[in-house]
Order: structure tokens, then C-alpha cells, then sequence
């Protein structure tokens, strides 16, 4: 994985000011009477999110990809070719 990448998706810094720009954005819509909707999907999880942590980025031992032991493996269904995600296409060899 490229760094830029992993810095981009980990980076408190980064974190920090996406939250911000996203609290300007939210003040910015509300002055001008304009409500917010979040329409998030949040009951999937990428190869980047700790549950899965494909690249080891949060860790050698954290996530599903690394440790098929670890308490959140029951949240993910495997096959003999890897993670099969809701499209039944084989992620993470396991």
C-alpha cells in the first residue's frame, strides 16, 4: 500500500481536520437555513477499517485479515479463498 494512503486514513492530523472543514461546512449550510442529512453506510467495512485491517495499518496482530481469532472474526464470514464480502467477491486471504 502507498503511503500517502495510510497517512491519509490514519493521521490524527488529518482526522482532526477533516472533522473541522466537515463542522464549517455543516455552520456554513445552517446560516443559510439549509439542513444536513448524513446518509452514511455504516454496517460495512472496508480493508482499511480496524475490524479488517488488510494492510496492518493499526498493527501486526489487530483485525480479522492478520488474526482470524480475534473477537470481531464473528462479524465476517469465510471461505477457502478469503473474506467474502456482500458481493460475494473473496477479499483478504486469510
Amino acid at each position: 500500500m502507498k503511503e500517502k494512503y495510510k497517512v491519509r486514513t490514519t493521521s490524527e492530523k488529518n482526522l482532526i481536520e477533516s472533522d473541522n472543514l466537515f463542522k464549517k461546512l455543516v455552520d456554513e449550510a445552517h446560516k443559510r437555513n439549509i439542513k444536513i442529512v448524513l446518509d452514511g453506510v455504516f454496517n460495512h467495512c472496508g480493508s482499511y477499517h480496524k475490524w479488517v485491517n488488510e494492510y496492518k495499518i493499526y498493527g501486526e496482530d489487530v483485525g480479522v485479515a492478520n488474526d482470524p481469532n480475534v473477537p470481531e472474526s464473528e462479524y465476517f464470514y469465510w471461505n477457502k479463498d478469503g473474506y467474502e464480502g456482500w458481493w460475494v467477491i473473496n477479499h483478504c486471504q486469510n
